[in-house]
């Protein structure tokens, strides 16, 4: 086996210095780039996004996993945090990592909301990327955001006094521009961004692998998901899809990991 890097570093962005983890063999050449999820979700998934990192470390390929602008251990608040400056943030990481460490970034493995935004990532590069793998994407920006903002709704329902909508936070956050939903500080302008995020399409030249989680291996993929991927398909987009057996691992009240789905991830991403 040969010798691992692991290396932690802050990298400089356009707004403040990103937290970055880079794992992988010594002698690797090339290195995927992991875009988490929003919020939470990484909290929840970065124990699974960190097992990742270590089987394709195992396989002999490396992976740099970055706290985006206002997140994790990155400089900057939540509410400085922008949709186009995150986008920002990965060709910032992908500069250090190709100029500093001699890794060109060449795969991408993206997380729920970070699916859509690998694609817009992507869509600005010069070269395609090699190698995709999708986790569960998020496919409509509103709907997701509407389920954020239901986090703030279910911890009011403990209190008394009347009990506001979806609308109402919505009504709320434009007028106050910030709203603390299950400790981040959600901005309008934040909101109005990702509300406009759709999944609809994704220069991918090489197959993208896409896995959806679901409790039992059987289950169809939601409805939603399997007209994405119609769609992604007659545009020339080879999509390979694989369902795993999973608990939900960005809603789960437990950190939940799944080998499977380490191990089909990296022999997706393993050159």
């Amino acid at each position: 086996m040969n010798s691992e890097l692991l290396k932690a570093a802050f990298v400089d962005g356009s707004r403040g210095r990103l937290f970055v983890l880079l794992t992988g063999p010594v002698d690797a050449t090339s290195a995927v780039l992991i875009v988490p999820p929003f919020a939470e979700e990484m909290n929840k998934a970065r124990r699974m996004i960190t097992d990742t990192g270590r089987e394709l470390a195992r396989r002999g390929t490396a992976s740099i996993c970055v706290d985006l602008f206002g997140t994790g251990d990155s400089e900057g608040d939540f509410t400085q945090t922008s949709w186009e400056g995150w986008i920002d943030d990965l060709a910032a990481v992908e500069e250090w990592c190709h100029r500093s460490q001699g890794l060109p970034i060449t795969g991408v493995l993206a997380a729920r909301l970070g699916c859509a935004l690998a694609a817009a990532y992507a869509a600005r590069r010069k070269q395609p990327l090699e190698r995709w793998v999708f986790w569960q994407p998020v496919l409509d920006g509103t709907r997701y955001m509407d389920q954020f903002l239901r986090l703030k709704l279910a911890a009011s329902m403990l209190g008394e006094g009347p009990k506001r909508t979806v609308a109402d936070l919505r009504r709320e956050i434009g007028q106050s521009g910030t709203l603390e939903i299950a400790g981040y500080a959600l901005s309008a302008d934040l909101l109005a961004e990702i509300d406009r995020v759709r999944l609809e399409r994704v220069d991918a030249r090489w197959p993208l692998h896409w896995f959806e989680l679901v409790r039992d291996a059987a289950a169809p993929i939601p409805v939603p998901a399997a007209k994405v991927i119609e769609r992604l398909r007659s545009d020339g987009c080879d999509v390979q899809l694989r369902t795993i057996a999973c608990d939900p691992i960005w809603t789960s009240t437990e950190i939940v990991v799944s080998a499977a789905l380490a191990a089909a991830t990296a022999g997706a991403l393993h050159p």
